[in-house]
C-alpha cells in the first residue's frame, strides 16, 4: 500500500502491528488521493497516526458525517468500512482535514480507535 500513514506504522512498530488490514481507495480530486482503512492495532499506532497525519483529539460529535456515511460518489463503499461510534472510543482529526477533498497540506485525516476492541477506523488524505 502506498500510504504513509500505514508505512508508518509498521516501520515504528514492525510488519505485524497491523492486523485484518482492509484499505480502499476512494475515488476524488484529481490532485489527491483518498483512503479508507481499517485494521486491528496496539494503541501505539495511535502516536505513529497522530505524528504522520497531524492529528488532534476531538469529540465524537465533530466526526464528520461523511465518515459514518461515505457519499455515494466517492467510490462503491467496501461491506467492512461501518464504522459507528462506541462508547469509550477515541476520535482524532487533522486540523486542515476537509471532507470535500484533500486541503493541499499533505497527509490529512480522520481517525477512530476502539481501545477495547484495538480496532483503528481511518480516512486518511494525501494530495500531491
Amino acid at each position: 500500500y502506498g500510504l504513509g500513514e500505514i508505512a508508518d506504522i509498521k516501520r515504528q512498530l514492525g510488519d505485524e502491528s497491523l492486523q485484518d488490514l482492509q484499505v480502499w481507495h476512494l475515488y476524488g480530486p484529481l490532485f489527491g488521493s483518498d483512503y479508507v482503512w481499517q485494521a486491528k492495532a496496539p494503541p501505539e499506532a495511535i502516536g505513529c497516526l497522530t505524528a504522520t497525519l497531524k492529528l488532534k483529539p476531538i469529540a465524537e460529535n465533530q466526526v464528520p458525517a461523511e465518515f459514518w456515511n461515505m457519499p455515494p460518489k466517492r467510490s462503491e463503499i467496501p461491506s467492512w468500512w461501518n464504522p459507528k461510534p462506541i462508547a469509550g472510543a477515541e476520535y482524532y482529526m487533522s486540523p486542515t482535514f476537509l471532507p470535500d477533498g484533500p486541503s493541499m497540506n499533505g497527509f490529512d485525516g480522520v481517525v477512530m480507535y476502539d481501545p477495547k476492541e484495538q480496532r483503528v477506523y481511518v480516512w486518511s488524505q494525501f494530495d500531491f
